[in-house]
């Protein structure tokens, strides 16, 4: 039976992120990215700022188009000046499993950027080639809030 490693939790990948060595889709080193949230009026870092994180599982036979398209969103998303931070993982164990990270500087700018149009045309694009989960998402997501002590 050969090992297996083990997977890094999504608190470690955020942590690479953040020091700038975790890759779009394979881990490899990059070049670190300005992740910092930008000041308020009073200096202090954004309170609002909020963290999506979101799972996709891509049929097996359209891994390579989902990859596709997300790497093109991803690519469109991270010119946005309200987005700090945009980056998808792809599990080595199943490819077909895909988490992405997206740091707004508030919920207002999450709202934009999906009426932005990238957004919209990814959609469309991607819904076909991904398997619905049990209760009929396409996906499985989670909104957080950055902890405004963290500078």
């Amino acid at each position: 039976m050969s090992e297996r490693k083990p997977l890094l939790t999504m608190a470690a990948a955020l942590l690479m992120l953040s020091h700038g060595v975790w890759a779009q889709t394979g881990g490899s080193p990059v070049a670190p990215r300005d992740t910092s949230v930008p000041a308020s009026s009073d200096g202090t870092a954004h309170a609002n700022t909020l963290v999506v994180v979101a799972e996709f599982f891509a049929k097996p036979d359209q891994v390579d188009a989902f990859s596709a398209a997300i790497d093109r969103h991803a690519a469109n998303s991270r010119k946005e000046q309200e987005m700090l931070a945009f980056d998808v993982a792809q599990d080595p164990l199943n490819p077909a499993h895909f988490t992405l990270w997206e740091v707004f500087v508030d919920a207002e700018a999450r709202i934009r950027h999906r009426k932005l149009p990238s957004s919209l045309e990814f959609w469309p694009i991607v819904t076909p080639l991904l398997v619905r989960q049990t209760d009929g998402m396409l996906y499985i997501g989670r909104e957080l809030r950055r902890r405004p002590q963290l500078k």
